[in-house]
């Protein structure tokens, strides 16, 4: 005798819609968690490119026994001057006495939602270095997120106060 049964390979309709119900609920878990990553990476970022200019226009500094200066964007132009934002990025660039003269290397933000950044003067558009490697303003840079809850932990400050160039992150961070 032969069985007439036939067998369908295959998924049944219930156990693809319990496949995409647990696949959605791991999504809703793990959203959050990225998005909080890219907060902190994009922080991380900003503050470790910051330094590298820093260290980059100090030794460039003494190197060519002249003064160097990094300076915040003009959106317009691209170019440092009073109407720069440190949001848009920075620049490495040689001074003269009348003005900066020749841009060395730009460094310029892209768009990255949810990250503030915020300096202790706000009329500070350039941090210059002289020959002798001190730096003149002394500040201290903020970088935030509006996501407060990740503050506490991953906010960063550069500080460069007198040639030094120090990072502190955490609770040390005034985000306020």
């Amino acid at each position: 005798m032969r069985d007439n049964t036939i067998f369908c390979k295959g998924f049944t309709l219930l156990e693809l819609m319990c496949v995409v119900a647990i696949s959605a609920i791991l999504f809703s878990w793990v959203l959050p968690i990225m998005e909080n990553r890219r907060v902190i990476l994009g922080l991380e970022d900003r503050a470790e490119s910051l330094i590298g200019f820093l260290k980059m226009a100090k030794i460039t500094a003494i190197l060519k026994k002249t003064r160097i200066s990094v300076c915040a964007l003009n959106p317009n132009d691209m170019t440092c001057g009073s109407n720069s934002d440190w949001d848009n990025g920075w620049q490495l660039a040689f001074q003269s006495d009348i003005s900066f003269v020749v841009p060395v290397k730009r460094f310029i933000l892209k768009p990255l939602y949810s990250i503030q950044t915020t300096f202790s003067t706000n009329s500070v558009n350039a941090i210059t270095f002289n020959p002798n490697g001190m730096n003149s303003p002394n500040v201290k840079i903020n970088f935030c997120s509006s996501l407060n809850h990740l503050n506490a932990q991953y906010a960063k400050s550069v500080h460069v106060i007198f040639g030094d160039i120090i990072l502190r992150q955490g609770v040390e961070v005034d985000c306020s």
